[in-house]
């Protein structure tokens, strides 16, 4: 297998075009009350999280959460080891007791990433094609952040207060790799630039877990759309405050995967399924096939092999894990596995797998969730992606690197996509970008309005509005998104797609299917 288009892995997932921010995309219903006891709290949560509790039902925050917020952290200079320990609660900052409501005598900052070396990534990689469409990436990427947050602070910023971005250029290639680079993204946004919140993985940013843990303990909240971990519960309740995903699933969520492709036919007489395990370090994908896939599959009497490799964290494993690839397809073939499911990989499998199994005249039937990048089909070999099917919970699923616009299929419309659609429809026009590409940041902005509508501007007072929305209409899920207390992970609903190999495009395979 070739090393380069192997490598194009840290790129693949950048967005076709600049994700845009917009305010005020969707319609909410809230549960009544702050702070609601609808559900027990995890075993993970501590006494700590009662003094949240209690800021949050006085209508004050932490008084450090509110000198972060006016951009005068009172955590400034401080290291990661010193912040507190990664499962400390959003109440570890409440120590002074609580803070009236912000004056906002400067503005909210909101940190949001991007990565400048993306066309140099395309040309090093042998797509200068692909390149060509970076030249002026960074500055539209700022460009269209600002519109959005220009948008959010005519209709009155976040809780009274006016809101400014904060930029990090996240190195792609750099040589300490993503967790490397992650690490600086946090230091710089938490005790660089103060920031109030971080809206990470926009654009094809490759920040991992090492930036969720690393702003938890700054106690610097997150909404996550990471491409590289998908969250578990235990980050979660760990992370409680700081860690929110709009349009995701916690990864214990995804047993459903199994019996849903089953339903769509992906299964038949004789299959045999291989399974890919993407080693991150957590043992979590682990976990997510021995615990809940394989007795799914073990229930439909379908016989397993697994392979193991570990996820990639920088350009330089590349060759590593082609190596990795090129073990588990000799595998495969040899235990007669005919259908490959991917747990999420951040996109390792569509560019790494299908290339060695090209090369070695190896063609299952793939099956991959949102979280193994299903845009990232568009560049694998056209006979490997035959009869191919993907578990969504995300609507820019349907994005195509290497498709035009024009393509992305119809949707059904909702509130939230509506109003994203009418702000930014024209500019997606004028960037000939999918207007979906922006539905991420749309949400985020969304929800950080919502929830801190009538409230001051501190993190428990984010919490506390989120753990009361009951429903939120998202423009980036299949149903209306869900949070409330130790309820996070906002998908509610996946739906099938199907990958067409004349078109190289996904279109919708299943109606959306409700998750538990």
């Amino acid at each position: 297998m070739r090393t380069g288009r192997g490598t194009r892995r840290v790129v693949a997932a950048a967005a076709v075009c600049v994700p845009l921010a917009m305010s005020g995309c969707s319609s909410v219903t809230r549960e009544p009350g702050a702070v609601s006891s609808r559900s027990p709290r995890s075993a993970g949560s501590t006494a700590g999280a009662a003094a949240v509790d209690a800021a949050a039902a006085s209508g004050a925050g932490p008084a450090e959460s509110a000198a972060t917020a006016s951009g005068a952290t009172a955590s400034s200079g401080r290291s990661a080891s010193s912040a507190g320990a990664p499962g400390s609660s959003v109440a570890a900052a409440a120590g002074g007791g609580p803070a009236a409501a912000l004056p906002c005598a400067q503005p909210l900052k909101i940190g949001v990433s991007y990565s400048s070396d993306e066309g140099a990534a395309f040309s090093a990689v042998g797509h200068p094609q692909n390149a060509t469409g970076f030249a002026s990436y960074a500055q539209a990427l700022k460009d269209g952040y600002q519109l959005g947050v220009d948008q959010l602070n005519r209709e009155g910023g976040l809780a009274g207060c006016k809101v400014a971005l904060a930029f990090h250029d996240f190195s792609a290639f750099a040589a300490d790799g993503q967790s490397g680079e992650s690490q600086k993204e946090c230091t710089d946004f938490a005790e660089d630039q103060h920031v109030f919140g971080v809206v990470a993985g926009l654009a094809g940013v490759l920040e991992n877990r090492v930036l969720i843990e690393c702003l938890a303990q700054h106690h610097v909240p997150v909404f996550w759309n990471g491409i590289n971990y998908t969250p578990a519960a235990a980050d979660y309740t760990s992370h409680r405050g700081y860690l929110y995903q709009i349009a995701g699933l916690a990864l214990e969520r995804l047993q459903p995967a199994i019996p849903i492709l089953a339903q769509a036919g992906y299964f038949g007489r004789g299959s045999k399924v291989g399974i890919i395990v993407a080693d991150n370090g957590t043992g979590n994908n682990q976990r997510l096939v021995k615990d809940l896939w394989k007795p799914e599959l073990a229930a439909m009497h379908i016989p397993v092999s697994e392979f193991t490799y570990t996820q990639i964290d920088s350009f330089q494993q590349a060759g590593g894990t082609s190596s990795q690839f090129a073990s588990a397809v000799l595998q495969f073939k040899g235990a007669g596995v005919n259908h490959v499911i991917f747990t999420p990989d951040g996109g390792d499998g569509l560019i790494f797998f299908t290339a060695a199994a090209e090369s070695q005249g190896y063609r299952p039937r793939y099956a991959i969730t949102t979280g193994s990048v299903p845009a990232g089909m568009s560049d694998a070999a056209p006979a490997q992606g035959e009869g191919a099917l993907a578990v969504s919970w995300q609507v820019s699923d349907l994005l195509n690197l290497n498709a035009p616009p024009s393509s992305f299929p119809a949707v059904p419309s909702s509130a939230g996509r509506a109003k994203c659609d009418q702000v930014y429809g024209k500019y997606a026009a004028a960037h000939n970008a999918p207007v979906a590409s922006f539905y991420a940041w749309c949400d985020a902005l969304a929800v950080m309005q919502t929830a801190l509508a009538g409230r001051p501007a501190a993190v428990a007072m984010l919490l506390a509005g989120i753990e009361s929305l009951a429903s939120f209409d998202a423009a980036n899920t299949w149903a209306p998104a869900r949070f409330a207390r130790s309820h996070y992970d906002g998908g509610t609903a996946v739906r099938v797609l199907r990958w067409d190999t004349k078109t190289s495009q996904w279109g919708l395979g299943s109606q959306p299917q409700q998750v538990a």
